[in-house]
């Protein structure tokens, strides 16, 4: 889940990084890169399905705020797409929002899941120890 949320911080650097900021294109892949790290390290402490739904949700949500992002740093770009019938960037801003619908079904589910998870753990892990060795 680490990835989708990657690529879109990606996307995000590139609308909110300066236009003119020296070696641009290197800072966007230091944003996918440490978003990515970030993502890593957050599955680290998380249980597993938790990790999961929470990035996922986060990746969803940052797609769906993307043309909204859009609009506030490109200004009218949207409805100058739209006059031009710009089929390719429209394209991509619906693809965008549906992949962002996507991902937080899918957040859905995990988060379903992480209570049976914890259910299911619990009578594993005392079965675990029950038969361990003391010392």
């Amino acid at each position: 889940a680490g990835l989708p949320l990657a690529c879109i911080g990606f996307l995000w650097s590139n609308r909110l990084l300066p236009i003119d900021l020296p070696g641009r294109a290197e800072w966007e892949v230091r944003c996918f890169l440490f978003v990515w790290g970030a993502g890593l390290l957050h599955a680290f402490v998380r249980r597993p399905a938790r990790a999961w739904a929470e990035q996922l949700a986060a990746a969803g949500a940052l797609c769906l705020l993307l043309p909204l992002l859009d609009a506030l740093t490109a200004g009218a770009h949207l409805r100058a797409a739209i006059d031009a019938g710009d089929t390719v960037y429209l394209g991509l801003e619906a693809l965008i929002v549906a992949l962002g619908l996507a991902l937080l079904v899918g957040a859905r589910g995990m988060a379903r899941k992480a209570p049976a998870e914890r259910a299911t753990s619990a009578p594993a892990e005392a079965a675990l120890t029950a038969t361990e060795p003391r010392p």
